[in-house]
């Protein structure tokens, strides 16, 4: 899909490239002046005068980097407003209870028509089945999409359809129902619901004041990590934030509670450094509430509380809170969901959703397993859709089962044994190294790459720390280039023929994150056999 404006200057494609450099480059700077004061002679107060003028430096770096998220202002669809992704956002956590997690398109299409057809497309997604049927088909069945609706909430549903057909074009809004619909997770959509159902997306001020939501958050973050991290921690996540090319584009800016899932990760991380176990438990139970994938960041923690049982033979206090605290926000949002919707029904008709979503290929994912469903054509990389194509083929499927699991047993088993080295809140920001082998989520979700940015500035005066913190910023730029290409190497290096938002972009970069990951696993390993030198009774 091309994003119109995309290219252009002010959407901030140089900041892309020239902030990321500066941030590195000063870490490199400090990095080298921090191993003069070890190695030499160096003035102690031009060392703390260079300390000074790098993290002024980095706080410049992080402000030019909130501007480039916000593109200066100059909105990619002309407005902050997502209303694509508020579409599905606004009106599922509003409606769930008449839409559950398959209703939304062929409702929109009869609220459509009931205002004068706006969308021209001929087909609509099943939300049952991921298959497209013709428009006739779905509006035969408007007394029965309308009677799971009472009069006063259907007439509240069209007037809001109403309102989001005309904020796109024409050309938007009929291709709208051709996406794969709402899927968050119960326990959340009740929460947000209550947001949803009280403020109306039709007024300007309750509007603004919904998705304004997202970059309080955000900025929550930012102050969470200045807090347990340090100022110049902070500036670099900001950095990450606002450079990224898997974090630039709109699926998490103007909508509705999109960052959550992140925040509370990073926050969890955050307070575990600060002995808040109860309370980063609970942020990190609302992560899993919100998206279900965090809660592979507690797998760290969890080996370090069951090594600590085993090897010490006594129960981790602040390990014990921690997982108690996210147990009790879990189970608490699930009960209230299911008080809320009258039952478990909602729960299983997501997860029939989610299991649907999961088997089918996008070219937007980003995980292990994007690296082995493709295909190249002519040296472009093309996603796979291996669980339909691979059906009737059970021993491809088998080998490609046994690649899968071969790989991430390789890779998981040794994450969970080396966890055991790394402190407690470390253990929790390693987590994705398990979440990159073992989901694959769509790259806007990659706004957790924070997490494992917070895993490299735990020690940022260390090379290897240094090197893994400037390479996930470098990364981030290296998507432009892939985005856009380079015309002078096109022909002969398909990787820079400029792939725009399709596959080989995200297939490139998922490459790039890969080696993260797996740098993560080495640091963590290294560590291990460090410690594994010392002496017994220095080995904690």
């Amino acid at each position: 899909m091309d994003l119109p404006g995309s290219t252009a200057s002010y959407h901030g494609w140089v900041t892309s490239w020239l902030v990321p450099l500066l941030a590195s480059a000063l870490l490199a700077a400090r990095w080298l002046v921090r191993r003069i004061k070890v190695a030499g002679p160096y003035p102690a107060q031009s060392r703390v005068r260079f300390e000074r003028r790098t993290s002024l430096a980095l706080v410049v770096a992080a402000l030019v980097a909130a501007a480039n998220y916000a593109d200066y202002g100059r909105a990619r669809y002309g407005t902050y407003v997502n209303e694509w992704d508020t579409f599905h956002y606004y009106l599922n956590t509003r409606y769930l209870p008449e839409l559950g997690y398959r209703g939304l398109y062929a409702a929109t299409l009869v609220a459509d028509a009931e205002t004068g057809l706006r969308y021209r497309g001929t087909e609509v997604r099943d939300l049952d089945t991921y298959d497209l049927v013709p428009v006739e088909r779905v509006l035969a069945r408007a007394p029965a999409v309308r009677a799971r609706f009472s009069p006063k909430r259907w007439a509240t549903f069209v007037a809001d359809v109403k309102w989001f057909k005309h904020q796109l074009t024409v050309e938007r809004w009929s291709i709208i129902l051709v996406d794969r619909g709402y899927n968050g997770t119960p326990p959340w959509t009740a929460a947000v619901g209550l947001a949803t159902n009280a403020l109306s997306f039709r007024s300007d001020a309750e509007r603004a004041a919904l998705v304004a939501l997202d970059p309080l958050l955000l900025l929550a973050m930012l102050a969470c990590v200045r807090w347990a991290y340090g100022r110049d921690a902070a500036a670099l996540v900001a950095v990450l934030v606002g450079t990224h090319y898997l974090l630039s584009w709109g699926h998490l800016k103007g909508s509705i509670l999109r960052t959550d899932f992140a925040v509370c990760t990073v926050a969890a991380a955050c307070c575990m450094r600060r002995k808040r176990y109860a309370l980063a438990g609970a942020l990190l139970g609302w992560a899993a509430v919100a998206r279900a994938f965090p809660l592979v960041f507690a797998a760290g923690p969890a080996v370090l509380f069951a090594s600590r049982l085993v090897t010490d033979r006594r129960v981790d206090r602040d390990l014990a809170r921690f997982f108690a605290a996210l147990a009790a926000v879990m189970c608490a949002a699930v009960l209230l969901s299911m008080a809320r919707y009258g039952g478990a029904h909602m729960l299983r008709e997501w997860y029939a959703k989610i299991a649907l979503h999961a088997r089918e290929t996008s070219d937007w994912n980003v995980g292990f397993r994007a690296l082995v469903d493709v295909n190249f054509v002519d040296g472009v990389p093309h996603a796979f859709p291996a669980a339909r194509m691979l059906h009737e083929e059970p021993e491809v499927q088998a080998l490609r089962g046994a690649l899968l699991g071969g790989v991430r047993l390789a890779v998981v088993v040794p994450a969970l044994y080396f966890a055991r080295y790394l402190r407690d809140h470390e253990a929790l920001t390693f987590g994705f190294v398990y979440l990159f082998f073992l989901a694959s989520p769509d790259y806007y979700y990659l706004l957790v790459l924070c997490a494992p940015m917070l895993f490299y500035l735990e020690r940022p005066d260390g090379p290897q720390r240094s090197l893994g913190a400037a390479y996930m910023l470098l990364t981030g730029a290296f998507g432009y280039l892939l985005f856009a290409g380079w015309h002078r190497f096109a022909g002969a290096v398909p990787m820079l023929r400029g792939h725009h938002q399709e596959f080989a972009t995200t297939y490139y970069l998922t490459w790039a994150v890969c080696l993260t990951a797996l740098h993560m696993l080495a640091l963590a390993a290294a560590r291990g056999y460090a410690i594994s030198k010392l002496p017994a009774h220095m080995r904690r």
